[in-house]
């Protein structure tokens, strides 16, 4: 077990591009702690890169966002802001899942605020093939408010009619 561990890691610290000429990065004291080290070192800068992917994202999906009544229609600058979306609402929505999908350009994720608090989570949309797929609140409650699916209802028309213009 231990030797694959240490084969991990040797590609692991290879994938960053650190030399292995160095008995310490050869053969660590402690591997389990080397290897920990490699993978945060290996998913921060993984996270970097979907991050400046994202920008040119965010350029796309800007158009989206809109103010009715008294609720804003927000895009997420920036993934992390889908993960404390989810986090904070209790739903799936800062899933891999959804943040890779939404990345890709396969699904859209929009925010639902009130226009008094426009950093509070308060519902989250769904949007797809120009299409509302699902508007969630706080742990999928059942029940969507009647105000939201109407501002709902127009935000969508409005796209409507922004696109075929």
């Amino acid at each position: 077990m231990r030797i694959a561990c240490l084969l991990s890691n040797w590609c692991r610290i290879r994938s960053v591009n650190t030399p292995l000429n160095n008995d310490s990065v050869l053969y660590p004291e402690n591997l389990q702690v080397a290897h920990d080290n490699a993978m945060n070192t290996l998913n921060l800068l993984k996270s970097e890169i979907e991050e400046k992917q994202y920008q040119e994202r965010k350029n796309q999906i800007k158009a989206l966002e809109a103010e009715i009544d008294d609720l804003l229609f927000l895009t997420p600058h920036s993934l992390q802001e889908i993960i404390q979306e989810g986090s904070i609402l209790r739903h799936c929505v800062g899933s891999q899942h959804y943040i890779e999908r939404h990345t890709q350009g396969k699904t859209t994720i929009v925010f639902i605020r009130r226009k008094e608090k426009p950093d509070m989570p308060y519902f989250t949309l769904e949007y797809r093939n120009q299409q509302v797929i699902q508007i969630q609140g706080k742990c999928n409650r059942q029940e969507v408010p009647k105000k939201i699916k109407q501002a709902v209802r127009q935000w969508q028309e409005n796209l409507q009619h922004a696109l075929s213009s």
